[in-house]
C-alpha cells in the first residue's frame, strides 16, 4: 500500500512538473515568425521585399531580421552591404503580418531615451529654424504628408524653387528655397505616376522625373504643372528607372535592375529603347541595385554614374558610348545614391552611411580621390542632393530605414553647407 502511494505521489509530481513547464513555456515570439530562404540567381533584397511584402523599399526588414538570426546561428548570412547578396546565402524572411511589429521591436532602450529628449531638442531646432527663416535662410523644409518617404530632388535656379518626389504615391512637391514654403506641385497618382524617384529641371524649366518600378519617365512644365510628355520602356520582369540628367544631347535615365541606359532626345513621349546596353562592357550588372545617380560634365561630353552595390564610378563618353571605370584606388563609395558634380569635385550621397563624400576627379575623369565624408544631425538616410548657390546643398531625408517602422515627422529636405 505504501509502495502504491509512493508511486502515485511520483506520478503526480511528474504531471505537476510537466504542467508547470507548459505554463512557463512562452509561445514563439511573433517577431520570430517567418521562413528561411536561400538566395537564388537574380535575387536581391528589394526584389524579395516586393515578392513577400509588395514593397521594394521594405528590404531593411529582411536585412535586419537575417543579421539578427546570424548573431545566434552562423548558418545565416551576415549582410554587410544591402546591395549585395550571394547565391546560396541563408536569409530570414519575417512573415508579412509581423513585419511592422518586427521593425518596431528593433527600437532600443537608448533610442527610447533619445526619443524622450526629442521634444526639447525639437523645440530648440524649431527656434533655430525660425531664426534662420527670419534671416531668410531656412535650414530645413517640411514636406506635407505622413508617408512621403521622398527620394529625388531638383532645383531650378531661375525661379529659386526646388522639387521633391514621394516614393509612396508619386506626389511631387514644390518648395521655395527663400521662404521655406512647400506645396503640392502634382498630386500622387496623377498621369499614372504612382512613384517618383530621381528628377532634374532643364534649362527650359521642364521637370524630368524617373518613375522607378513603373518603368516610365515624365516631363512637366514647372510654370503650370501640366504634363508635357510621358515615356515608357520595354516591359520587363524587373525595372527601376532611378535617376536622370539632362544635357544638350538629351535626357539620360539609369535603370538599377536592367543593364540599360535610356535616352530621350525630345519631349514627344512614347516608348524609349535602350541607348546603351552595358552587357559585355566594363560596367557589369550583378544581383541587387546597380546603377543609381547620374550627372554630366559641364560641356555635356561625358556622363558619370555610380554603381551602388560595388561603390564604383563610371564615365560614359556620349559621342562614342565608351564606358570606363574611374580608378578610385582602394576606396569605394558603396551605397552611393544621388551624385552632384561641381567643377572637378563629385559629391556622392551614401544613403545608408548617412553621409556625403567628395571625390576629386582628374581632368580626364580617369581617376578619383575619395575624401572625408561629411554629415549633419538632420540627415536621415540621405538619398539625393542638389546645389543651391555656392557652397550649399539641398539633401533629401528619405527615411527609407524607417519605412516599415515609425518615421520622424515631418519628412524633410535639409539645407546644409559644404565644408
Amino acid at each position: 500500500m505504501k509502495r502504491k502511494s509512493y508511486l502515485l505521489f511520483i506520478v503526480m509530481l511528474a504531471l505537476m512538473a510537466m504542467s508547470l513547464g507548459i505554463a512557463q513555456a512562452a509561445p514563439p515570439s511573433q517577431a520570430e515568425e517567418g521562413q528561411e530562404y536561400f538566395v537564388q540567381a537574380d535575387d536581391w533584397l528589394s526584389k524579395l521585399a516586393d515578392r513577400y511584402y509588395g514593397d521594394i523599399f521594405a528590404w531593411p526588414t529582411i536585412l535586419e531580421a537575417t543579421n539578427a538570426r546570424a548573431a545566434e546561428d552562423d548558418s545565416f548570412a551576415v549582410i554587410e552591404n544591402p546591395d549585395i547578396i550571394e547565391i546560396g546565402q541563408k536569409l530570414w524572411i519575417p512573415t508579412a503580418a509581423m513585419e511592422a511589429e518586427a521593425m518596431e521591436a528593433e527600437a532600443t532602450d537608448e533610442e527610447a531615451m533619445e526619443a524622450e529628449a526629442t521634444d526639447e531638442e525639437a523645440m530648440e531646432a524649431e527656434a533655430t529654424d525660425e531664426e534662420a527663416m527670419e534671416a531668410g535662410e531656412p535650414t530645413s523644409y517640411a514636406l506635407p504628408g505622413e508617408a512621403v518617404f521622398p527620394e529625388g530632388v531638383a532645383y531650378n535656379p531661375a525661379s529659386g524653387l526646388f522639387y521633391v518626389g514621394s516614393t509612396t504615391d508619386g506626389a511631387i512637391f514644390e518648395g521655395d528655397v527663400a521662404s521655406g514654403e512647400v506645396t503640392v506641385f502634382s498630386e500622387g497618382g496623377a498621369d499614372g505616376r504612382t512613384t517618383a524617384i530621381g528628377m532634374k529641371v532643364d534649362d527650359q524649366g521642364q521637370l524630368w522625373v524617373a518613375g522607378g518600378g513603373t518603368g516610365q519617365m515624365f516631363v512637366y512644365n514647372t510654370a503650370d504643372g501640366s504634363l508635357i510628355a510621358n515615356f515608357t520602356t520595354p516591359e520587363a520582369e524587373a525595372t527601376f528607372i532611378n535617376d536622370v540628367i539632362v544635357t544638350p544631347s538629351g535626357a539620360y535615365f539609369t535603370d538599377s535592375f536592367r543593364p540599360f541606359l535610356f535616352r530621350a532626345t525630345d519631349t514627344s513621349g512614347g516608348q524609349l529603347e535602350p541607348w546603351i546596353d552595358f552587357t559585355g562592357s566594363a560596367l557589369e550588372y550583378a544581383e541587387g541595385f546597380n546603377l543609381n545617380g547620374i550627372v554630366a560634365t559641364e560641356d555635356g561630353s561625358s556622363l558619370i554614374t555610380v554603381h551602388s552595390g560595388r561603390g564604383e564610378l563610371y564615365r560614359i563618353d556620349i559621342e562614342t558610348q565608351e564606358v570606363t571605370q574611374i580608378d578610385l584606388g582602394d576606396a569605394t563609395v558603396t551605397a552611393g545614391d544621388g551624385i552632384l558634380l561641381v567643377g572637378n569635385t563629385l559629391y556622392v550621397s551614401r544613403n545608408s552611411a548617412g553621409e556625403i563624400v567628395p571625390v576629386e576627379l582628374s581632368e580626364d575623369l580617369s581617376q578619383g580621390t575619395v575624401g572625408t565624408g561629411f554629415s549633419d544631425p538632420s540627415l536621415i538616410y540621405p538619398t539625393t542632393i542638389a546645389a543651391v548657390g555656392d557652397g550649399t546643398l539641398l539633401v533629401v531625408n528619405s527615411q527609407f530605414n524607417n519605412r516599415e517602422g515609425t518615421p520622424v515627422l515631418p519628412f524633410s529636405v535639409s539645407q546644409i553647407p559644404i565644408p
